[in-house]
């Protein structure tokens, strides 16, 4: 990873990206917090070009919606979603890093319904 792709990548969160988590119902109704990053993109070599520069997530695709074509980007868990928001940490803008610490502050508390159990991946 190149810093220049790590900016790169940045620009491409903060345009397209979503940090989101959670809760779901798992085994034995124990609640759990699911954390995941996405991005959905109609020309696929962006999000290849983009998993390439990160190392880590899976690509999608195509899906039609309404006649729109599109691709979708995805990393899930903990771990490799925090791993994703520290590589181009210096480079997002203020309003990404804000959606991805709320991400994190609601993983950390913890379900709020159910059991106490973390997230998946942790």
């Amino acid at each position: 990873m190149t810093e220049t792709e790590l900016a790169w990548a940045a620009g491409i969160i903060d345009g397209e990206g979503c940090f989101h988590g959670r809760e779901v119902k798992g085994k034995r109704h124990a609640y759990y917090w699911a954390i995941t990053f996405s991005i959905t993109q109609k020309y696929p070599e962006i999000l290849y070009r983009f998993q390439a520069a990160l190392g880590v997530g899976v690509v999608n695709g195509p899906y039609t919606y309404d006649g729109y074509t599109h691709y979708s980007y995805r990393v899930t868990g903990y771990k490799k979603v925090r791993a994703l928001a520290k590589a181009v940490w210096p480079y997002m803008s203020i309003h990404k890093k804000r959606q991805a610490n709320e991400v994190f502050r609601k993983y950390k508390a913890g379900p709020t319904r159910g059991s106490t159990a973390r997230a998946q991946g942790a």
